[in-house]
């Protein structure tokens, strides 16, 4: 720069425009123009041009800017440009100086971020030791299939529950086979007894001579075959000779009320009315029975008939579950003779059939039930439950209504030989199983329906609970059966 474009810094300036806002430190650093001369901050009358070229300068100093963000850089280039030309306007400066500041400012290249140093080279880590080597045990061990986890509680009961089921079945399993033996010999024992194979359930032959003829008990051995139930097929034969035929009913008697019973029918006598009226209730799940098929018109014939036999007392409701019985295992003239002296005969139903009990009757019940299940007893009396709610009708339908029917025939079986007395001991035996359900009752009406419609029982259950009861002498006299234990009971 010549002399004549030096800047005098000896005089004051036309104007005092508003002071450069920059660092006072700035200040001390030289600038770096060459064709600029270098303000001296300690004299006192420096221009507001040497500050916003010692501003500039400084702002081109890569070493100065170091510290700053390129945003600060680039604001203080634009302020001193900014203040160059209010100097230029002001003639503060000269021109060929501004251009020296422009040409400056536009070399000005803001100072660039550091490069990020590069990524340290990762070491690998070191392999893995090798695994110990097993032992000879852990080898063999290995060759070993793997256990499962051990069993729950929950999978443990279940385990065991199904290990229960699977015992009580190969004990039943057992037991029906032992039972099917011994009624393979028991049938053997029948036929001889009975004298010839179904004699006595032979449509011609009413009360078949033997051991049973007539109506007779036989002696211990048919009380044991009685107590393990009779086998089917030679249980119409055992129950025609224990009924016997006392009445003398003939086939031709059979014949006759047999077409009188046909007649009434067909003109729907009053005194079979009730016939119709009771034939859907009974035995309601053996459909063979209902619906218009043959083993119904064979129960409403049978019962005709027996109502032309006996007009007094006629039909009373019951009779159609002991004729339906008794159809099951016997036929035509043998189930007739059989049911007419079943109702009529002087073994069974002392005091007649009807829906009410003698008076002996129940007295004789009474004391039996105090003495053998007086617990019991005074649950029924605290709810107000009396024999006649529940006793009529076991004895009218001899527990057909109550039990399901491979139960009941086997009371039957007893029944049959015993008389009268084991309905005693057999209503008994059916209050001593059902006892435990009883006593959660605590209304008349539930207990009276868990009477009358009973529950499911096992045959062995109910046969031993019967057994467990206690006649006295007096009681079984009055009835015209023995005392103690001496009924039909397992051996």
């Amino acid at each position: 720069m010549s002399s004549a474009e030096a800047v005098d810094f000896t005089q004051p300036p036309p104007a005092s425009p508003p002071p450069l806002r920059s660092s006072s430190a700035s200040f001390h650093t030289p600038l770096s123009s060459p064709s600029l001369a270098e303000p001296s901050l300690a004299e006192p009358s420096s221009s507001l041009a040497s500050l916003s070229l010692a501003s500039l300068s400084l702002a081109s100093r890569k070493s100065s800017l170091a510290a700053l963000p390129p945003p600060s850089a680039l604001h203080l280039r634009s302020r001193a440009l900014s203040d160059a030309q209010q100097m230029l306007a002001s003639g503060a400066i000269t021109q060929p100086q501004y251009d020296n500041i422009l040409a400056s400012a536009a070399s000005f290249e803001p100072p660039k971020p550091p490069p990020a140093p590069p990524p340290a080279a990762q070491t690998p880590s070191p392999p893995p030791p090798p695994p110990p080597k097993p032992t000879p045990l852990q080898s063999l061990l290995s060759l070993l299939p793997s256990l499962p986890p051990p069993p729950s509680s929950s999978e443990l009961a279940r385990a065991e529950a199904g290990r229960a089921r699977l015992r009580e079945s190969r004990r039943k399993s057992r037991l029906d086979k032992a039972r099917d033996r011994e009624r393979g010999s028991d049938r053997a024992s029948w036929e001889r007894l009975l004298g010839a194979p179904g004699a006595a359930g032979a449509p011609g032959a009413l009360g078949a001579p033997g051991a049973f003829g007539d109506g007779r008990r036989g002696g211990r051995e048919a009380r044991d075959l009685c107590a393990r139930g009779i086998p089917p097929k030679v249980r119409g034969g055992a129950w025609a000779a224990m009924i016997g035929n006392g009445l003398g009913v003939t086939n031709r008697d059979f014949e006759k009320h047999e077409r009188r019973g046909r007649e009434m029918l067909a003109g729907r006598d009053p005194a079979v009315a009730d016939i119709e009226a009771d034939l859907p209730r009974t035995f309601p799940y053996l459909t063979f029975f209902h619906d218009g098929g043959e083993w119904e018109g064979r129960l409403r014939l049978l019962l005709a008939a027996h109502v032309s036999y006996r007009p007094e007392p006629g039909y009373v409701q019951g009779m159609s579950f002991l004729a339906a019985t008794l159809l099951l295992s016997l036929e035509g003239a043998a189930a007739f003779a059989a049911l007419a002296n079943l109702l009529g005969g002087e073994r069974y139903y002392k005091g007649g059939y009807a829906p009410q009990l003698p008076g002996r009757y129940g007295d004789a019940f009474e004391e039996a039930f105090g003495a053998n299940l007086p617990l019991l007893q005074r649950h029924f009396e605290a709810h107000g439950v009396s024999r006649d709610l529940y006793l009529v009708d076991w004895r009218l339908s001899l527990f057909c209504r109550a039990l399901q029917l491979d139960v009941a025939v086997r009371v039957w079986d007893c029944y049959l030989r015993e008389g009268e007395v084991y309905f005693v001991r057999a209503s008994l035996g059916l209050l001593r199983t059902l006892a435990p359900r009883l006593g959660q009752q605590d209304d008349l009406g539930g207990i009276v329906k868990l009477l009358r419609e009973g529950v499911r029982i096992e045959a062995d259950e109910l046969l031993a609970n019967i057994s467990a009861i206690s006649i006295s002498g007096r009681v079984g006299g009055a009835l015209g059966g023995g005392g103690e234990r001496s009924g039909c009971r397992p051996s």
